[in-house]
């Protein structure tokens, strides 16, 4: 809703969508006050609730072979009350080893061109993360720019750099690693351009109750860099209310991957992994596809999705704002480079989630049961990951 313009009430309301979907407040709300002396004009008045902008999210877990395992990321969204967005990784686990620091300026200029960069340096053991065994040593960054070409849509592409230098051990069960080494060598220069396009009408950017958020993105390792292959990825989440207490949620994740010009194999550390609680809920993180030695490899093919019906605590309809249950139905699996997509390989699971935005930040919660799963199958019933916002 323009200033001087005739008034509409759905623009109005669109008007209080936008502010809330940038993230910075955690309530909108507006007036609409007659101008004193006159009888056709109004004035709004938009109310706001400032939120912690600053968030220092961790993940911790134990099992018996990896231990205890500590990550962390700080990202302040409101640098300064400038709205930049400043981050810093760092993960010491004995998964990874990673520190990351990134910059955006969503209003670079004033027709909304987002600039920003990417820093970052990664030592992963696959092994520990459930993966079969190999590590990599990986440095690198990029430059990204966001372009709206719409009130909800953007085009987003970025240009980066990664040196990679991968180590598989002497005692390696996996056949096709020793070939994939033989080939293409163990240390690589890769140049990838990002192009994407995203979308997104939610009404609120944490607890969404309707809209639409979605994405489309290809990562090309350009010819210049040791390897060429390229990774295509969709993402979608979509809400609608059923009535004043319940909302229906879909989500669908769609990954594929290819090699192409003179390398001759996908490579298998940029495989695409599923299970955990951020993809099919009661199966162990990253273990879900095709095994060899008794390890899951991931696969260059991943479907994974799920539904949703979310609710507040019953009796307790106030607390949807920073509170949510919700009873859901996952599926998906990872498919490998010799496989086509086939439904019946699909795993599923049913069960209980909550997610609570505390004054310490994001916590999520849940319980499933794993419908379908194979005996090689690796399954969790409880699953959680904590945060703490500053």
């Amino acid at each position: 809703q323009q200033e001087s313009a005739w008034i509409s009430t759905g623009a109005v309301e669109r008007s209080r969508e936008r502010i809330s979907r940038l993230g910075y407040f955690e309530d909108v709300n507006v007036e609409t006050l007659p101008v004193a002396g006159t009888s056709d004009q109004v004035d709004l008045d938009f109310n706001v609730t400032e939120m912690a902008s600053g968030s220092l999210s961790a993940g911790i877990g134990y099992s018996q072979s990896d231990g205890i395992i500590f990550n962390a990321n700080v990202t302040q969204k409101n640098f300064f009350g400038s709205g930049k967005h400043v981050r810093f990784g760092f993960n010491n686990s004995r998964v990874n080893t990673v520190y990351s620091f990134g910059y955006t300026n969503p209003f670079a200029t004033v027709d909304g061109i987002s600039q920003g960069f990417n820093l970052f340096y990664r030592e992963t053991d696959a092994f520990e993360a459930n993966i079969a065994n190999y590590t990599t040593d990986v440095f690198g960054g990029d430059i990204n720019f966001g372009i709206p070409i719409s009130e909800n849509n953007r085009i987003n592409l970025a240009f980066g750099y990664e040196n990679t230098q991968l180590d598989v051990p002497s005692n390696n069960e996996i056949t096709r690693y020793d070939d994939f080494i033989e080939k293409e060598g163990d240390s690589f220069h890769a140049f990838p351009v990002t192009i994407g396009w995203s979308s997104d009408t939610r009404n609120n950017a944490i607890l969404p109750t309707r809209g639409m958020s979605q994405s489309v993105s290809a990562e090309v390792a350009t010819p210049i860099g040791d390897l060429q292959y390229y990774k295509l990825r969709y993402r979608n989440n979509w809400y609608t209310p059923l009535n004043d207490t319940f909302t229906f949620a879909l989500r669908t994740d769609l990954g594929y991957g290819k090699a192409y010009g003179d390398s001759e194999q996908f490579p298998f550390f940029q495989n695409f992994y599923a299970g955990g609680i951020r993809s099919v809920r009661g199966f162990r993180a990253n273990t879900l596809g095709v095994r060899e030695a008794d390890r899951p490899l991931g696969g260059n093919l991943m479907v994974t999705g799920g539904a949703e019906i979310i609710f507040p605590i019953p009796f307790m309809k106030k607390a949807l704002r920073s509170f949510r249950l919700s009873t859901f139905v996952d599926v998906g699996n990872v498919y490998d480079v010799d496989q086509s997509f086939e439904a019946d390989l699909l795993r599923y699971s049913t069960g209980l989630s909550a997610i609570w935005i505390s004054p310490f930040g994001a916590m999520s919660f849940s319980i499933a049961a794993p419908l379908r799963d194979q005996p090689d199958d690796e399954t969790e019933v409880f699953q959680f990951s904590l945060g703490s916002t500053f």
